[in-house]
C-alpha cells in the first residue's frame, strides 16, 4: 500500500533550492521555485510546497538574524524549564534606544516572524515577501525594532500538541510581548506595522493598553488589515494617529473612501493584499516621520 504522507528533505538544498542574490533559485539551473513537481498530482505538490515553506522560514530567520541585524528573545519570558516557547526578534539596542522603536505585526496563517508572505518569498524573494527590509529602514532612520510571531502558539511534546503558554493566539501573544518588552523598552515613542490581521491585533492592543497608547504610540499604519470599528466611540485616539494602506487599482497614498467610524484609508498602490507592506513600506515610513515630527512639535 502507497505511503499516503510522503517525506521530504530536511534542509533546502535536499529541495534542490537555495537563496541566492536575494531569491530562491534551484541550486543545478538558477531557475525560480516550481510548485508542479508532479503535473496530476496536486496533493503531493501542496504538501512538497507546504514543507519547503517550512524550511524557507527556518532560512529566512537567519536572513533576519544576519541582514536584518536581529536576535531572538523567549516568550513567555519567564518560561518553567520544559514549557513550550517561541520568541519575538529584537534589534540590538532594543533596551537601550530611548528614542523611537517600530512594532511589525504580521497576519494569520503559516507565516512566522521576519515574513509578511510566504508565497511572495517563494515566488518573488526576500525584498518582496519579508519583512527584512522594514528592519533595515528603521534601523537606518534611527528606531529599535521588534518583530512579533503571533502564528508561532503550539508545539508538539511527545505525541501531543501543547499551547505555548501566553502565547494561545495571536492577541495573547501580542499582549504578553508589550507587557514583557514593550513595556520595559526606554523608547518614548512607538510606531506599529500591522498586516492583515495585524491590524486587529494592533486595535486589540489599543483596547486593552489604551495608556500606553495615548503616552507612547506615535502612529499606526495598517496595511490590507481586517480590523473593524462598529463605533467611533472609544476609538478616537486610535483613529486620528492611524492611516490604512487598502488594495486599491488607484496609485499609492490616493485618498480612499472612509467611513465616519473608521481610520483614513490610503490606497496601497497594489491591487494584491499580500503585496501591500511592500507597496506603501516608504509612504509608511514617511508617515511616522509626520507622526513624529507633530508629537515633538506638541
Amino acid at each position: 500500500m502507497a505511503n499516503s504522507q510522503p517525506t521530504f528533505p530536511d534542509n533546502l538544498a535536499g529541495f534542490g533550492y537555495e537563496f541566492k542574490d536575494g531569491k530562491l533559485k534551484n541550486i543545478q539551473t538558477g531557475d525560480p521555485f516550481v510548485f508542479a513537481v508532479r503535473p496530476d498530482d496536486k496533493d503531493y505538490n501542496q504538501k512538497h510546497y507546504e514543507a519547503l515553506g517550512e524550511l524557507v522560514q527556518q532560512d529566512v530567520y537567519k536572513l533576519v538574524e544576519k541582514e536584518g541585524g536581529m536576535h531572538r528573545a523567549p516568550v513567555p519570558l519567564n518560561s518553567q524549564p520544559g514549557d513550550p516557547q517561541t520568541f519575538v526578534f529584537l534589534s540590538k539596542d532594543f533596551m537601550t534606544n530611548d528614542d523611537k522603536v517600530l512594532v511589525l505585526i504580521q497576519g494569520s496563517g503559516a507565516v512566522r516572524a521576519g515574513q509578511w508572505s510566504r508565497k511572495l518569498t517563494v515566488n518573488e524573494g526576500i525584498e518582496a515577501g519579508t519583512q527584512i527590509p522594514y528592519m533595515q529602514i528603521a534601523q537606518r532612520d534611527g528606531y529599535a525594532v521588534l518583530v512579533m510571531n503571533p502564528n508561532d502558539n503550539s508545539r508538539i511534546v511527545g505525541n501531543q500538541k501543547q499551547v505555548i503558554k501566553r502565547s494561545e493566539n495571536a492577541v495573547a501573544h501580542a499582549s504578553c510581548v508589550w507587557e514583557s518588552y514593550l513595556r520595559e523598552s526606554r523608547a518614548r515613542h512607538i510606531a506599529i506595522v500591522g498586516h492583515s490581521y495585524g491590524g486587529e491585533v494592533a486595535k486589540c492592543l489599543f483596547d486593552k493598553y489604551k495608556d500606553d497608547f495615548k503616552e507612547r504610540v506615535i502612529g499606526v499604519a495598517l496595511t490590507s488589515s481586517t480590523h473593524k470599528i462598529a463605533d467611533r466611540t472609544g476609538y478616537n485616539d486610535l483613529i486620528q494617529i492611524s492611516r490604512h494602506w487598502q488594495v486599491s487599482d488607484q496609485p499609492l497614498d490616493t485618498e480612499l473612501q472612509t467611513e465616519d467610524n473608521e481610520i483614513q484609508r490610503v490606497s496601497a498602490g497594489t491591487n494584491t493584499h499580500e503585496r501591500t507592506s511592500q507597496a506603501c513600506m516608504e509612504s509608511v515610513f514617511s508617515f511616522f516621520e509626520e507622526r513624529y515630527r507633530a508629537v515633538l512639535d506638541g
